[in-house]
């Protein structure tokens, strides 16, 4: 399974990444659960895992909880802190937080990580999803 342990800091986006996994929410009414498979075919390499969020106008602070399940069902539940951001702009946005550093998958396979808000609804949030590099 994973190495639980969450480090919150803006990473750059300079650093070589080995896959990408997006999932639209809905804008309006973020309420609820949203599914990213990560497809992870070595289990010897060492990931870092990012959160990725798209939104419109100002990020107000929010936590996420993120359930990770693994190809053989077992799972391990997270909670996410994210800051709010100093942009007051209409803008879309992309924003990227560490999530996992150092992690090592046990098993080939999907691994499923379901997001949800922990103070819903959010409005604003067009996509969420997961970069492994």
């Amino acid at each position: 399974m994973l190495v639980c342990g969450l480090c919150i800091a803006v990473t750059p986006s300079c650093i070589r990444e080995h896959g990408v996994s997006v999932a639209e929410t809905d804008p309006q009414n973020w309420d609820r659960s949203v599914r990213v498979i990560c497809p992870v075919q070595d289990t010897l390499h060492s990931y870092d895992l990012d959160l990725l969020l798209r939104y419109l106008g100002a990020l107000q602070a929010l936590s996420l909880e993120i359930r990770v399940t693994a190809p053989d069902s077992t799972y391990c539940i997270d909670t996410l802190h994210i800051p709010a951001s100093g942009t007051t702009d209409d803008d879309f946005h992309e924003g990227r937080w560490s999530y996992r550093t150092r992690a090592r998958f046990s098993q080939t396979g999907d691994y499923l990580l379901d997001i949800k808000p922990l103070e819903p609804p959010l409005r604003n949030f067009t996509a969420v999803g997961i970069i492994l590099r």
